[in-house]
């Protein structure tokens, strides 16, 4: 019932000369998989991988399209802007490589089929499988996000499960503070502002250990995070303020 309601809206880019992005792409085909045989319709917007990967999540279920313009806020607008275009009354928005959070998207769509919500932002009950460098900045960030808001919410996990109707917040924003990570949390903060109903739920998610063992010694996802951090605190702090005022 639940899936037949909903489209899951991910972006990919992976290359297969990298050891990290090998992984991360063997766990997106094992999400795409599970998610269409669950009865998910799954919407993939692909920044350049290769054709033959492409192929592979067509064939195990995705619809895939080459994303237009680059960049992260452009993958995330493109693939919810399509979904908009489907006959699914609910969009979940999540990473390809949350294999194990597929089975939990259910929980999410619920309470919005229930009428007792509109957005669902899922929250993590561990991230014991994580990375370090994850373990330190993620629950910073989110730290950062209930003392500037006043509000506890698992902001850094990443998925976000709402009515179509909300689509409209993501696709009106341009970008103003990086387009990274912002494309999502900024719309999120608006649809909050704005009164809309909003509810966490949580979910038992495991972060796939190969991919932690991966990119546990792999500097470049040190500065990642690190990146993500200095998108994030200066996007919502600017933001917040412009909204109280």
């Amino acid at each position: 019932m639940y899936e037949s309601e909903t489209v899951i809206a991910t972006f990919t880019f992976y290359n297969l000369e990298v050891d990290s992005d090998i992984c991360r792409a063997e766990l997106a085909l094992k999400t795409i998989k599970d998610a269409t045989e669950l009865g998910y319709l799954v919407l993939c917007v692909d920044g350049g991988s290769p054709e033959e990967l492409r192929r592979e999540f067509a064939r195990n279920g995705a619809t895939v399209t080459e994303q237009a313009k680059s960049g992260m806020g452009h993958a995330i607008r493109q693939v919810i802007k399509a979904a908009t275009e489907t006959d699914r009354s609910i969009i979940a928005l999540s990473d390809p490589e949350k294999h194990s959070y597929i089975p939990e998207i259910v929980k999410t769509v619920a309470p919005i089929v229930h009428g007792t919500t509109e957005l669902v932002i899922p929250t993590r009950t561990t991230m014991k499988h994580y990375p370090i460098a994850q373990q330190c900045t993620e629950p910073f960030i989110n730290s950062f996000w209930e003392k500037l808001t006043g509000t506890t919410f698992d902001i850094t996990f990443g998925p976000l499960t709402f009515k179509k109707e909300l689509a409209k917040y993501f696709l009106d924003y341009h970008g103003e503070y990086g387009d990274k990570w912002d494309a999502k949390i900024i719309p999120f903060m608006d649809i909050l502002h704005k009164g809309h109903a909003v509810k966490e739920v949580e979910v038992d998610y495991e972060h796939a250990r190969d991919q932690t063992t991966v990119e546990e010694h792999d500097l470049g996802f040190y500065w990642k995070r690190l990146h993500q951090a200095e998108n994030l605190l200066g996007a919502l702090e600017r933001h917040w303020k412009k909204l109280e005022h």
